[in-house]
């Protein structure tokens, strides 16, 4: 992830009067003394530890739909899956997300009750792929889980302390030692 998308959401959620919300903006900023900064993975664990309402979740939303950031709001619908008043929230605006987003929100079985009178909200190929049935939307579904995982996989980014330039030359036949 960028430090430029990081920031972005960051600045847009440190306006926040929610507590929650400027906490998770601190987050995203990293430690500035270790210069650790949280990947995808460790931002989608701070989403469901930080964030305890849906007026907090919701105030997020706002804030990544302003950034317009495809990872960030696909890291956001993978982890509100749960809350029933925040998918309801992500269906009234559903027509805010990027298409493949679109797609995927009209998969979730989460939203199945109240997804039929917002389908006119949402972009022609997402109502196509709700129109195409199980099987469709059971593969779109694992497409999902699958942008989710490997965006998910890193954790944390800790920056070089030195320029990799100047690091001594190692010869081949040290690692072999080394290893055995």
């Amino acid at each position: 992830m960028s430090t430029g998308i990081r920031d972005d959401i960051a600045n847009r959620l440190e306006v926040s009067d929610r507590s929650s919300v400027k906490k998770l903006a601190r987050f995203l900023r990293g430690a500035s003394d270790t210069g650790v900064l949280p990947c995808w993975g460790a931002i989608g664990e701070q989403l469901g530890e930080l964030l305890k309402s849906d007026k907090d979740w919701l105030a997020v939303l706002h804030a990544l739909l302003e950034v317009g950031s495809r990872r960030a709001l696909l890291l956001f619908l993978d982890a509100a899956r749960q809350r029933a008043g925040v998918m309801a929230k992500i269906l009234d605006d559903a027509g805010r997300l990027p298409v493949d987003l679109q797609r995927a929100l009209v998969c979730f079985d989460e939203v199945k009750a109240d997804l039929p009178g917002r389908l006119g909200r949402l972009a022609p190929s997402a109502r196509q792929l709700h129109a195409a049935g199980a099987e469709a939307m059971a593969m779109e579904r694992q497409l999902f889980r699958v942008r989710v995982a490997a965006l998910t996989a890193s954790r944390f980014y800790v920056p070089l302390k030195r320029d990799p330039n100047e690091e001594p030359m190692r010869k081949p036949s040290d690692a072999i030692e080394r290893n055995g």
